[in-house]
């Protein structure tokens, strides 16, 4: 029973992780993604003392080379992927669901 243990832990470190619309508005104001990939605070808890991060993917990494290879990787591509798009709003997620009110277009005559 592995697969069961390894998918649930994979679950979990993606419920833990930050949501793609957090990540795309800290990405979209200039002077927050500056501050989050330069002025990194020494944390001993991090790898890499919490130096070496990947704002995208919301990971850190033991060494300057080892975020260079992250960064390189089909992981790391897809993820700037999903940036591409724009994250859905409120009201789209409402009208989707079935629950907003429906936008009709032009009106139809039924006689």
């Amino acid at each position: 029973m592995g697969g069961v243990k390894k998918n649930r832990a994979k679950r979990q470190k993606i419920k833990a992780s930050r949501m793609i619309d957090a990540i795309k508005a800290d990405l979209d104001d200039p002077k927050r993604a500056k501050e989050l990939r330069e002025n990194r605070p020494v944390d001993v808890d991090l790898p890499g003392l919490g130096q070496f991060y990947c704002l995208e993917c919301d990971k850190h990494f033991v060494s300057a080379p080892a975020l260079e290879k992250h960064e390189s990787g089909k992981p790391h591509k897809n993820r700037l992927r999903r940036f591409r798009d724009e994250p859905y709003t409120i009201e789209e997620s409402v009208m989707a669901s079935g629950q907003g009110s429906a936008d009709r277009g032009i009106g139809m005559r039924t006689s």
